[in-house]
């Protein structure tokens, strides 16, 4: 499987039933990671968040592939890893780590 992290996103390729809503998908999706991210890594968690702060953002975008083949999905989010597409949030200067 392909995931790729950034700054203040993941793209990731779920399967999922039809009849499962993806907001009901992610919501659980998203409420295990904060789990394991806040246990695993409680002081760097800690020193970025404060008190009961949500982990994620209650928004997430979702598209079907359709027809598309799975390497093809794995291809665009490895394609996700380039440094044009990391320098854009480095340039704004908006995710500098704090101090």
């Amino acid at each position: 499987m392909s995931i790729e992290t950034d700054v203040d996103h993941m793209h990731l390729p779920i399967s999922m039933p039809p009849d499962v809503a993806p907001v009901k998908h992610i919501n659980s999706l998203k409420s295990q990671l904060s789990k394991e991210v806040r246990n695993t890594y409680r002081p760097h968690v800690e020193k970025y968040l404060w008190g009961d702060s949500p982990f994620w953002s209650a928004s997430y975008f979702c598209a079907t592939t359709g027809r598309v083949s799975l390497d093809t999905v794995k291809k665009y989010i490895e394609d996700q890893r380039t440094e044009e597409h990391k320098r854009k949030y480095i340039k704004t200067g908006k995710y500098k780590k704090k101090s």
